[in-house]
């Protein structure tokens, strides 16, 4: 079991590497954009899935050598089929297509309601819109067609806002916000709550298994090819913050 200021260390240098990738990812580029890199290649693939999708008041525009999907989507609600018009903004990271985009209900038409947060709504402040917790985000990089999923998905989260403004609840499944959502990702992923306390003792410097030992959850295989596999894996997609607030005993997975 490593000391806290080799803990402090190992964080740190997790985050240098971390930067460390993406100062070569982006001088990967040589100056230029995530656009321009395969001759627009992607781009176009993008533009042709807006309209495959059919949506006709959705184009791409180009604002400071950035590109970013404006206009309205059409959702048809109710037994009136009274049509309502949400005005969105997706914007890329630089490193799109390897990180997702974000979506921004820019008029912030949907409000905090009856004295709750907005975060109850699943938006920011900025009206960035949360369709996921990020630990489990559906975005595949390695999908062509990645752009066509998070689009639907951004259909499904605005049908749920408006539905929110009916009921003054969320309609869909949920996570809490901050790092009590990704707590609930971790007990929801190892259930055993044996399992939630090993993973939050190693996460705050405490032994781990042998690893050739037989894994603590009883199913009768080795550790290395059981939990240590689903541990490595909870830890690779967790952001650090989390990893570290548990750490420093500031969030609790076993309640």
């Amino acid at each position: 079991m490593g000391s806290a200021p080799e803990q402090r260390r190992a964080a740190r240098l997790q985050r240098a590497y971390a930067r460390g990738i993406k100062r070569l990812e982006l001088r990967g580029l040589k100056g230029r954009h995530w656009f321009d890199v395969d001759n627009g290649s992607r781009l176009a693939h993008d533009a042709t899935l807006l309209a495959k999708l059919g949506f006709d008041e959705l184009t791409h525009e180009m604002r400071d050598g950035t590109v970013a999907i404006v206009g309205t989507i059409p959702l048809v609600t109710g037994a009136s089929r009274v049509t309502h018009r949400i005005a969105i903004e997706i914007r890329f990271p630089p490193t799109y297509p390897r990180e997702e985009p974000a979506a921004y209900d820019i008029t912030h038409r949907f409000k905090a309601h009856d004295g709750k947060p907005l975060a109850d709504r699943h938006l920011a402040e900025d009206g960035c819109c949360c369709l996921w917790l990020r630990s489990r985000s559906e975005w595949d990089p390695r999908d062509p067609d990645a752009l066509a999923h998070f689009l639907r998905q951004v259909v499904v989260f605005f049908e749920r806002q408006l539905i929110y403004d009916v009921l003054g609840r969320w309609a869909g499944p949920e996570y809490a916000h901050g790092n009590e959502g990704y707590a609930e990702d971790v007990r929801e992923t190892l259930r055993d709550r044996n399992m939630i306390a090993l993973f939050e003792a190693i996460l705050r410097g405490g032994p781990k298994p042998p690893r050739r030992a037989p894994c603590p959850c009883g199913e009768g295989r080795q550790y290395v090819s059981c939990h240590k596999i689903v541990f490595d894996t909870l830890r690779r997609r967790l952001p650090l913050a989390f990893l570290n607030a548990v750490h420093n005993g500031a969030t609790r997975l076993v309640s």
